[in-house]
């Protein structure tokens, strides 16, 4: 280390030390803090003997005709109402009805105190005070076998903190807090962590252990880089006195921003969790991770619709799950399908990407830009793991890493982040995390780097639908840091209890995908042209199948003639093998085969003096499209 930088270390060590020495309490002597400690534990079994108390002091000035009598006995009665009701901020019914029968009670007695005496009435106040005391003893008595003298518990963050967090042997040991401050929903620290040693990914998978060292609940704290420095080595730490997403957050709108997504309030209230879409020439795709109740299908669903109502994007659908994961994703998208679909789709993205290239080159375009005339594709694949496999791993990271440039993103999710999830491919999931991260709660333990730049195991998230961690990618200049995503009812939630916004049917009624420009739909060829003609000889299959009917063969059909559609696309711009058709179709084998029978049959297509390819017969044979 040079003179320079030791001697920035030093002054920086200095400051933490200052700050630190200025914050803690004077020593206290130790039968002082036992005395306090005892009262402190017994505060609410006493509340009622002191209102008691407060009662008896007023009702004897007021016998005693003393000229400040009122004015005690009417803070008697409101220290009690601001006890009852404010400190305690009783918000259900019977609670608040018990608040004003106590303050009833009060003012009775006080007012025939006034007139008969305190001699007269104080043993009907200790009657009536021990049976209205008896629902409150009975809900603050303590219930653990514990006793006022139990170990004392450190009062303070700071004292916590050094206890339990960065004592020898804690997740992490030997960070300092220091520079405490006050946020709108709690409390905020800066904190040293200990250079070279402790980077912020590694600290943030030791946050379950800081929760219990804190005795705080998880959702309650947030620890992110600290915004006021480039020093990594400094982070902030806040806890989340008053959460703003304890609470169903409500989709109200879609909210886009300068092509980001808005997808919820970061859990402190500091601005909102953001998706990048659009950024100069530039479209991003990404990673959504998420088990089971994690809500990752309705965030997946109020990003469509987000999408949508920028006016210039369109949703391409692929579900592991042939739709069943999102149904409403499945009708609306322009083009949708399931593991069946997926090498088609990935065939026609392949090249719709090509023609753009040509596009750009041609117009010397050094990027992407949406608009009317060339709206960008945002192809969402839900249970990716269902749909990318160790063969189409490779043409998958291309599209995700390469379509930045040329209008074309990938948006995966699924329940799992291992390599098996990408098909054991890096690229891919480097490709798709380069565009942006989210983590929700998942429902197994994971291990190892789940996902590049948090190690914190979503299985420790809590059990709240939509929370998670928006996982910053680099220059995005989004946080690292906890959210919630806004909750998109359905019809079910309609049917269940009134809702004060749309469901997720309305938002998908009320938008639109952009239409797809004529070069790119070319581009797709007749897998895009016949989707809906595909999808209903689908679904008329599927019908028949569980009506227990007769198998239609109309999806059979359509499969062999958008095939062979497919071969002779391809082979518009030139002799091609027959494993390269394959690949590029997206077909079987055996399909492929079959198509170049039947055109050859047809006198569609011929073989040429090369082994293995295939070329269309001249057009003016009258046989080319």
């Amino acid at each position: 280390m040079g003179r320079r930088a030791r001697r920035e270390q030093q002054l920086r060590a200095a400051e933490i030390r200052a700050a630190l020495a200025a914050e803690p309490e004077p020593p206290r002597p130790r039968a002082t803090r036992t005395g306090r400690r005892l009262l402190w534990r017994g505060r609410r079994i006493l509340a009622p003997l002191v209102l008691l108390a407060g009662l008896w002091l007023a009702g004897s000035l007021l016998s005693g005709e003393s000229p400040v009598a009122v004015g005690v006995a009417a803070g008697v009665v409101a220290a009690g109402w601001w006890w009852m009701r404010l400190r305690h901020r009783l918000d259900r019914a019977v609670e608040r009805a018990y608040a004003g029968a106590l303050l009833g009670l009060g003012g009775g007695w006080l007012a025939w105190t006034a007139a008969a005496g305190v001699a007269a009435t104080d043993q009907w106040l200790v009657l009536a005070g021990a049976v209205a005391a008896v629902p409150w003893w009975q809900h603050h008595w303590p219930r653990d076998g514990r006793d006022v003298s139990e170990p004392e518990i450190p009062a303070t963050i700071l004292e916590l903190w050094e206890q339990h967090v960065a004592d020898q042997g804690g997740p992490v040991a030997g960070a300092q807090l220091y520079e405490p401050g006050v946020t709108e929903h709690g409390r905020s620290w800066s904190v040293q962590l200990v250079p070279g040693r402790q980077p912020l990914a590694r600290v943030l998978a030791r946050l379950p252990e800081i929760s219990q060292g804190l005795r705080q609940p998880i959702d309650r704290i947030v620890l992110e880089q600290h915004p006021d420095t480039n020093d990594p080595s400094i982070a902030r730490l806040q806890i989340i006195d008053r959460s703003p997403i304890q609470d169903t957050v409500w989709f109200d709108r879609p909210r886009c921003e300068d092509g980001r997504l808005l997808l919820g309030p970061h859990a402190d209230g500091i601005g909102e969790a953001t998706w990048r879409l659009y950024t100069t020439n530039s479209i991003w795709g990404g990673f959504v991770l998420g088990g089971s109740g994690s809500g990752k299908s309705r965030l997946l669903e109020a990003m469509a619709v987000a999408a949508r109502a920028m006016g210039h994007t369109l949703i391409i659908y692929l579900d592991g799950q042939d739709g069943a994961s999102s149904p409403i994703l499945a009708k609306h998208a322009t083009w949708a399908g399931g593991p069946a679909e997926a090498q088609m789709i990935l065939g026609a993205l392949e090249r719709g990407m090509a023609i753009r290239q040509k596009h750009n080159r041609v117009h010397e375009l050094a990027g992407f830009t949406p608009g009317p005339e060339l709206p960008g594709v945002l192809c969402i694949v839900d249970e990716c793991h269902r749909i990318f496999d160790s063969r189409t791993a490779v043409r998958w990271a291309a599209v995700a890493r390469e379509g930045r440039k040329i209008g074309v993103a990938v948006l995966a999710a699924s329940q799992h982040s291992g390599l098996e999830t990408f098909g054991h491919s890096e690229p891919l999931r480097s490709s798709l995390l380069a565009g942006n991260g989210v983590a929700l709660r998942t429902v197994s333990k994971m291990a190892g780097h789940l996902i590049p730049g948090l190690e914190l195991d979503p299985y420790e998230l809590p059990v709240l639908p939509g929370f998670g961690y928006l996982v910053a990618a680099p220059g995005s200049g989004a946080r690292t840091a906890p959210f919630r995503a806004r909750y998109l009812p359905d019809a079910k939630d309609a049917a269940e209890r009134e809702l004060p916004v749309p469901t997720v049917e309305d938002w998908f009624t009320t938008t639109a995908d952009a239409p797809l420009d004529e070069m790119t739909a070319r581009a797709f060829g007749p897998d895009f042209t016949a989707r809906h003609e595909r999808a209903a000889a689908l679904r008329a299959a599927d019908l028949a199948e569980i009506s227990g009917a007769q198998l239609v063969r109309a999806p059979a059909v359509v499969e062999a003639a958008t095939t062979r559609d497919q071969v002779v696309t391809l082979l518009a711009n030139g002799p091609m093998k027959r494993q390269d058709l394959i690949d590029q179709t997206g077909r079987s084998a055996s399909a492929v085969k079959l198509a170049l029978r039947e055109l050859l049959e047809g006198r569609r297509v011929r073989r040429t003096d090369t082994h293995g390819v295939y070329e269309l017969i001249a057009a003016q044979e009258g046989t080319t499209r």
